[in-house]
């Protein structure tokens, strides 16, 4: 067995699993599992690793695997291995929770459905630019400036917004920030504002706070605000944001709540807004259980059992079925767990269709720049991992962590009289290639959503879209391969015969 995972343990990971103690917080999550289940006769390699990155787990990785069994936390990592696995040709068991629901689905290349034949978002809904950074109305939209701010200052991948990074040259001046975002920026736009739903906007200069002319509250978020700067500064290394990270979180908690006073809305606590920044929905341990074992389920199938696949569900609320018993009539049944068979792949899914396929993305290019294009549609919504974009013949925009220069720039940059552009997107990792059409749709100003994709076949098109998200959104991330490296694969899925010894890789 070997375990894939790229996370440590926190204290707030104890209350959902069965492998980790108090004891083990701080500790790699993949060494610390390998060392509990190697007790019980397991044979353990342990990786403390992403398995997004492609230079460490490419294709030929996934296919000396004869399963892959996948419990990620965030849609783009699950995009991610679903089209490794397909492109590898190894069975993939998707699987998930949140809360007291979740789902188990077996897929096999060619097959059955895959995780990409239904369209989902990463669970954070996308917003219009103008309306995060100069119409906020709700505390959510706080929040989201705050991450893109903490991205930007302190965050691993830039944001590729060119107003936040003019931003850059203020990382060590927690004041002189806090003057740019808070009063400087909040003047200009005031003129736009005339008739904004929540009222004038209500500015704070750093001035205000030195000499305590504001409230209580203000004072506080703003100590809040310089203190937490501060600690992130003085770390000398970039972080991704993290939930459990507690000078993150105060960080975006207190410029959410600064920007919240500022437009007239209502603040939160610093608990409530670790749940709209991290997403979180909590997680149940027992439902993790019942879904680790129905991943179990499905992967011996696989690998021999002559029982058909099945996409399992596990519910909240029972679902009754009724049936008559002889001596005692009609008798209801409950039921938390029930099942169906696979279905048939989408002939317009961005993985099954083809490795080469055409794309239609509807958005205001005035309004979007090409590192926000590359980010929330090539990355979150094709879950393509390292993207190459230009414009045929051979004019490169854009190629993962080697040319990003134009990340800034707006996307009308490129589009032609007849308002739209053809883009040829490829991304070596993972042997897609895609002509994506970006067609130019000025967006009215309280839209919110940044964009509308289709993709498109040769004789159907399919329209794109946000749906919620199944799985679970608290950081029960975890993907298990079985590869019996002694042995052939089952062909044929199920009916392949029993396999022998397998060894097991959890990421």
């Amino acid at each position: 067995m070997d375990v894939i995972d790229l996370d440590t343990i926190d204290a707030s990971n104890l209350n959902r699993q069965f492998l980790f103690t108090t004891a083990d917080v701080g500790q790699p999550k993949s060494f610390v599992a390998a060392r509990v289940l190697s007790r019980h006769g397991c044979i353990i390699t342990p990786h403390h690793h992403n398995v997004m990155d492609t230079a460490k787990f490419p294709k030929e990785f996934f296919a000396s695997f004869e399963v892959v069994c996948c419990g990620l936390d965030n849609v783009a990592a699950r995009k991610h291995v679903n089209r490794m696995c397909h492109r590898a040709k190894v069975p993939l068991v998707e699987s998930g929770t949140t809360g007291f629901n979740g789902q188990v689905q077996p897929i096999t290349a060619g097959t059955t459905e895959c995780y990409d034949c239904a369209p989902k978002s990463s669970g954070v809904p996308s917003f219009a630019v103008c309306t995060i950074h100069a119409r906020p109305t709700t505390i959510i939209h706080c929040v989201h400036y705050a991450k893109e701010l903490y991205s930007r200052l302190f965050g691993d991948v830039a944001s590729g917004d060119a107003e936040l990074e003019a931003l850059e040259p203020l990382r060590a001046d927690p004041m002189g920030l806090f003057q740019v975002i808070h009063y400087d920026k909040i003047l200009a736009g005031a003129a736009a504002l005339v008739g904004h739903p929540r009222g004038a906007p209500r500015p704070i200069s750093s001035a205000d706070v030195a000499t305590k002319n504001c409230s209580e509250e203000v004072s506080a978020y703003a100590q809040s605000f310089g203190r937490f700067m501060t600690s992130l500064q003085g770390r000398g290394q970039r972080c991704a944001f993290d939930k459990d990270d507690d000078d993150a979180v105060g960080f975006v908690s207190a410029v959410a709540n600064l920007r919240a006073f500022i437009f007239n809305i209502e603040s939160k606590s610093d608990r409530d807004l670790k749940t709209i920044a991290g997403n979180i929905i909590p997680a149940v341990a027992t439902s993790n259980a019942i879904i680790g074992a129905m991943v179990v389920a499905q992967a011996v199938r696989y690998l021999g059992d002559s029982q058909p696949l099945q996409f399992v569900h596990l519910r909240q609320v029972p679902q009754e079925r009724r049936r008559v018993v002889q001596g005692k009539g009609r008798v209801v049944d409950k039921f938390l767990i029930h099942s169906h068979g696979t279905t048939k792949p989408v002939p317009t899914c961005m993985t099954c269709s083809s490795s080469r396929g055409h794309a239609i993305v509807t958005l205001d290019a005035s309004d979007t720049t090409l590192g926000h294009f590359v980010k929330e549609v090539l990355i979150k919504d094709m879950g393509l991992s390292a993207p190459t974009v230009d414009v045929p013949p051979a004019t490169i925009l854009y190629e993962h962590d080697e040319f990003t220069n134009l990340a800034g720039e707006k996307l009308m940059k490129w589009i032609t009289r007849e308002g739209r552009v053809d883009l040829h997107v490829t991304d070596e990792a993972q042997e897609v290639e895609w002509t994506v059409t970006l067609q130019h749709v000025p967006t009215a100003e309280d839209q919110s959503a940044l964009f509308k994709l289709v993709v498109a076949t040769q004789a159907t098109v399919r329209e794109g879209g946000h749906q919620a998200l199944q799985g679970d959104k608290d950081g029960d991330d975890g993907l298990t391969m079985y590869n019996p490296r002694n042995s052939k694969r089952a062909r044929g899925g199920p009916s392949g015969g029993r396999m022998p010894e397998a060894n097991l890789v959890c990421l």
